[in-house]
C-alpha cells in the first residue's frame, strides 16, 4: 500500500495542493498505473515542466516495512508571473490595413495553492491612409482550482469594450460580459464543462428609426446563455 509522499523542488507551490491534485492518500492500494496518473494530474496542473515518482528508501537503521511503499515526487516549477505580448497587421475590409495587439499580465500559481489570474488589453487601429481606433477589449479572469474543497475549477472572467465609432457609421458600441466556467472531471478520459455568460450591449449615436435594424443585422439580442459540453 501507499505510504508517505514526500515533495522536493517545489519552491512557490503548497505542498498540500501538490498532494490535492495527486490525490494521494497514505494505505490506499499500490498501482503502477495509478501512479503514472497521480504524476500526469499533478503535471495537468501547467504549473510544471517537471514531475516525477521515485520510490524511497528506508532510512539507514529503520526496519524496512514491506507492506508500504513510501515516495518522493520530484518537481521542476514554472515561474508564477508570466508577461504575454501579441500583435499582428493584416487588410480590414473597409480599410487599407490594421494592425492588432494584446498584452497580457497575471500569475498561474497566485499565492502558492494554484490560483490564476489575468489583466489583459486587447486593442487594434487603422495604420495606413488613416489612423483610427477599431476596438479595444479589456478583461481581467480568476481561477479557483479548489473551490469549497472540491475539485471543480471554476474561472470568473469580466470584460469590457469601450464604444468606439464604427468605421463606416457615426455611432458606436459599448460591451460589457461576465462570464463564469465551472470544468468536472467525470473519467480519465471525460470532463464535463458549463458556462454562464451575460452580456450587456449599449449602443450609442444611432438614429432610433436605425436602431433595431442594427440590432437586428448584428445579432444583439442574447443577453444571458447557459452552455454545457
Amino acid at each position: 500500500r501507499l505510504g508517505d509522499l514526500r515533495i522536493s523542488g517545489a519552491l512557490f507551490t503548497d505542498e498540500s495542493y501538490i498532494r490535492k491534485e495527486a490525490g494521494w492518500k497514505t494505505g490506499d492500494l499500490y498501482s503502477q498505473t495509478r501512479l503514472a496518473w497521480k504524476q500526469q494530474d499533478v503535471y495537468a496542473t501547467g504549473l510544471f515542466t517537471f514531475v516525477h515518482l521515485d520510490p524511497v528508501a528506508p532510512d539507514s537503521g529503520k526496519a524496512l516495512d514491506s507492506s508500504r511503499a513510501d515516495f518522493e515526487m520530484r518537481v521542476v516549477e514554472r515561474k508564477p508571473s508570466f508577461i504575454g505580448f501579441l500583435t499582428g497587421a493584416g487588410q480590414d475590409a473597409n480599410r487599407d490595413l490594421t494592425w492588432d495587439y494584446a498584452f497580457e499580465w497575471g500569475s498561474r500559481n497566485w499565492r502558492g495553492p494554484g490560483r490564476q489570474w489575468s489583466l489583459t488589453a486587447r486593442s487594434g487601429f487603422v495604420i495606413v491612409t488613416d489612423w483610427e481606433v477599431l476596438h479595444h477589449r479589456f478583461a481581467a479572469r480568476y481561477t479557483e482550482p479548489w473551490p469549497f474543497g472540491i475539485k471543480l475549477p471554476t474561472t470568473l472572467t469580466l470584460a469590457y469594450e469601450p464604444g468606439v465609432h464604427s468605421p463606416v457609421q457615426d455611432y458606436r458600441v459599448e460591451r460589457m460580459e461576465g462570464v463564469l466556467d465551472v470544468t468536472r472531471r467525470i473519467r480519465r478520459t471525460m470532463r464535463i464543462w458549463s458556462s454562464l455568460v451575460y452580456e450587456r450591449v449599449n449602443i450609442y449615436d444611432i438614429p432610433a428609426d436605425r436602431r433595431d435594424d442594427y440590432v437586428e443585422e448584428k445579432g444583439i439580442s442574447i443577453k444571458r446563455r447557459f452552455r454545457v459540453a
